[in-house]
């Protein structure tokens, strides 16, 4: 089992609807590199993203330019 804070155990509980099954001919071992890789790679995403809405001015956020209702 893999947490969201990125532990992981041999033997766990969890609710069945948090469970991921594993498709048939993918070893176990595979599967989770893949979602602990997925996982980095998602995250370095986000941060390249960020860091390059900021080298072009941008503000970090939602990337909207509005300041809210009735700001035109």
């Amino acid at each position: 089992m893999v947490t969201t804070t990125g532990g992981y155990a041999e033997l766990a509980v969890a609710e069945v609807g948090d469970a991921v099954p594993v498709p048939a001919g993918v070893p176990l071992r595979d599967a989770v590199a893949l979602l602990a890789d997925g996982r980095t790679a998602v995250l370095l995403h986000r941060w390249a993203e960020a860091r390059f809405r900021r080298a072009a001015g941008h503000r970090c956020g939602t990337g909207s330019t509005r300041r809210g209702p009735g700001s035109g």
